[in-house]
């Protein structure tokens, strides 16, 4: 536990760094579109791994919103407001350094194939996460996570897009080490459940 909030720790300094060049104009310079007088800016992120466990397993744990505080930087709080078999209205916090929001979003899920989740919820003009899961023979299953994020210009939606920007491609590696918690230290083939 110490070594995930080590990490959680150095996160946050990243999100801290980013977060003062952007201030100062330094790193950070999105293509912009005018939205009325609004400056938007749209990210996407994609990452992709074959992991040793079923799609099922794997779909299960993505859909497990309500653990996302147990093992993922950044994801505060989270409260289940409705939960159906297929979908699902989910309330967040997320936190950035000493910054923190709360937002509401839902999933669609389609087990064992895919996660869908989405908000309009300030300060997020557009955010998609989209879990996909695919039998990948005998090596287990192909997880990919795509993320759109748009917001608009003010410091704490930059500091948002540093965080998906900055803990986006260790979120696979966070479920992977949450697998092998749930799962055990397996190398299954794509009939072994």
């Amino acid at each position: 536990m110490r070594a995930a909030h080590a990490n959680s720790n150095c996160h946050y300094a990243l999100l801290i760094k980013g977060y003062i060049d952007i201030r100062q104009d330094a790193i950070m310079h999105p293509a912009a579109t005018a939205s009325g007088d609004a400056e938007t800016h749209m990210k996407r992120y994609a990452v992709t791994r074959t992991l040793p466990w079923s799609c099922e397993q794997l779909f299960d744990l993505a859909a497990d919103v309500a653990s996302y505080p147990q093992f993922l930087p950044g994801w505060l709080d989270v409260q289940i407001l409705e939960h159906e078999p297929q979908q699902m209205r989910v309330r967040q916090r997320l936190g950035i350094g000493p910054v923190n929001h709360t937002f509401t979003s839902s999933a669609e899920l389609q087990r064992p194939r895919q996660v869908l989740i989405g908000t309009t919820d300030a300060p997020f003009q557009h955010l998609r996460i989209q879990w996909q899961f695919e039998e990948n023979g005998q090596n287990g299953c192909r997880v990919s996570l795509g993320i759109e994020l748009e917001t608009g210009s003010s410091m704490f939606q930059k500091a948002l897009v540093i965080l998906f920007e900055v803990t986006t491609p260790d979120i696979i590696e966070h479920f992977e080490v949450r697998a092998r918690q749930l799962y055990g230290d397996m190398q299954c083939t794509a009939s072994q459940q």
